[in-house]
């Protein structure tokens, strides 16, 4: 992609679903640029309890025979969730499609809805704005992630977070188990079955403004729950945004087919320089 027309879709005032936006540190983005590859993070280490919490099990029947045997399977399942589940998260452009308002086609054509406009992204997971932000290919990046499907590995369906407070039906499919025991003799693979994967993909709305956008999959074959795991990117990466307060251009030697900006914030508003 050419820089001229990575530069428009960049700043482009509508919304846009081919580009994924990663924030990182600069001693990150070297090491990313470096093995062209992104690490995958596990539930244990992401900073929502909603995520690094088991959750607490809950709705045993004293009667049950076989509950001992029950919660043993259940807790070994826990521990394969936490140890199994890796993912790796985007952001992504947000807001609609087509913005008539004449306040919204304003002020630098809008571009706090773009995935790079963050700026509590920047102040989080960029070292307060001294990072970079990643601007990959979705498609790509996508082609690049389902490479990883081998034997013991499932791709789940790559989709937007669901963010919201309503925990209802979490807390009844994550710690009650009462009204599914009937029948059922093996909970070794409760919490990996379809019915909880969709909540690898539920945050608090505290987070919404995140925007993100996951990639998940479930590796049967890792031992150890700090074994890390890496996606290749391949050639999806497409642009490198450099946050207002990076200083070390020279360090990263971006690829010559890599777009290189930076981000620039006067009075408040975002812009990219050249």
């Amino acid at each position: 992609m050419k820089r001229n027309d990575i530069k428009n879709l960049l700043v482009d005032n509508f919304y846009d679903d081919s580009l994924l936006y990663h924030y990182t540190t600069p001693e990150a983005a070297c090491k990313i640029i470096k093995s062209n590859c992104l690490r995958l993070s596990s539930l244990r280490n992401t900073n929502d309890p909603l995520e690094f919490l088991n959750p607490t099990l809950i709705g045993f029947d004293n009667g049950i025979p076989n509950k001992n045997e029950i919660y043993n399977d259940l807790k070994h399942s826990l521990n394969e969730r936490t140890r199994f589940v890796r993912f790796i998260c985007f952001t992504i452009d947000s807001g609609i499609n087509k913005c008539e308002d004449r306040h919204c086609q304003s002020f630098h054509n809008n571009y706090f809805l773009k995935g790079w406009a963050r700026n509590r992204m920047w102040a989080q997971y960029a070292k307060n704005h001294e990072g970079v932000c990643f601007v990959f290919d979705k498609e790509i990046f996508t082609k690049q992630f389902y490479l990883l499907e081998t034997d013991g590995v499932e791709i789940l369906n790559a989709q937007k977070i669901n963010y919201t407070n309503n925990f209802e039906n979490l807390q009844n499919d994550m710690t009650s188990i009462s009204s599914i025991m009937i029948g059922k003799t093996n909970f070794k693979n409760f919490y990996l079955d379809n019915d909880r994967k969709k909540y690898i993909f539920q945050k608090c709305e505290d987070y919404r403004d995140e925007n993100e956008y996951r990639f998940a999959l479930i590796d049967r074959n890792i031992k150890k729950q700090n074994d890390e795991k890496y996606v290749d990117f391949g050639t999806s990466l497409k642009a490198v945004i450099l946050g207002q307060k990076f200083s070390n251009k020279e360090k990263l030697k971006l690829p010559t087919n890599v777009s290189v900006f930076q981000i620039n914030w006067e009075c408040g508003y975002p812009d990219l320089w050249s």
